[in-house]
């Protein structure tokens, strides 16, 4: 509970610095991945202070894959697993900066707006839609959009 203003705050779980991405990822997150395969619009989202592990959970490094690589790579293992459907994959990858939105794969669009209509829901006007065939395909487009997004120093990191 926050002393000041009496808010109560609900976890649905607190991790030890000990545990892995990947158990992490078993525990949580495949049953999410399942559920976006069965058609149920899933988000997965990090949030937190500079410099308290967010890039590092999502993305991961060489020695341990992040929660994006394990979650890309459980979608290709299912799809690759079912002969009896066919699918079209395609990747989208956005930063929201200082409250704007911009397209990390596709450097022009900037600025974006998020719009809402009946046929569409609720989606991100010119953002770039990439149509993907692997894993591999999907990390290519994460390191491009990698090298696009902003960095600003601050007192806690200085590539935040």
């Amino acid at each position: 509970m926050n002393k000041k203003t009496k808010e109560v705050y609900h976890f649905d779980n607190v991790f030890s610095p000990d545990v892995s991405t990947e158990q992490i990822f078993d525990s949580h997150v495949k049953d999410i991945v399942h559920s976006a395969m069965g058609g149920i619009n899933q988000t997965v989202f990090a949030y937190g202070q500079t410099s308290s592990g967010k890039t590092f959970t999502m993305r991961g490094y060489t020695e341990e894959s992040g929660l994006i690589p394990l979650s890309v790579k459980e979608l290709f293992d299912k799809i690759d697993g079912d002969a009896s459907r066919s699918y079209e994959i395609s990747v989208q990858y956005v930063e929201i900066y200082n409250e704007t939105i911009n397209d990390l794969i596709e450097p022009s669009n900037k600025n974006l707006d998020v719009r809402e209509s009946i046929k569409d829901g609720i989606y991100i006007n010119k953002l770039s839609d990439n149509k993907v065939a692997s894993m591999q395909d999907v990390m290519e487009f994460m390191t491009k959009g990698d090298d696009l997004r902003n960095t600003a120093a601050t007192k806690l990191n200085e590539v935040s």
